[in-house]
């Protein structure tokens, strides 16, 4: 049950950090647009797409629940 709950607070971590990446990088992406920074819009995309591929998803078992 502890072990459990380690790692439900750590996803809570996880997932704060991300809706606070996520409202940053929509800050990124307008400011580009609005500025018809084309090239530096994609270049930020392929930047967010190649930390995507260093995350890791942990499957524990087969059983979801």
């Amino acid at each position: 049950m502890e072990e459990q709950i380690t790692i439900y607070e750590e996803n809570e971590t996880v997932i704060r950090k991300l809706k606070h990446d996520i409202r940053h990088f929509n800050r990124v992406l307008r400011s580009y647009i609005k500025e018809g920074e084309i090239n530096k819009t994609l270049e930020y995309l392929d930047q967010i797409d190649g930390k995507l591929e260093d995350v890791n998803n942990t499957n524990y078992c087969e059983n979801k629940l």
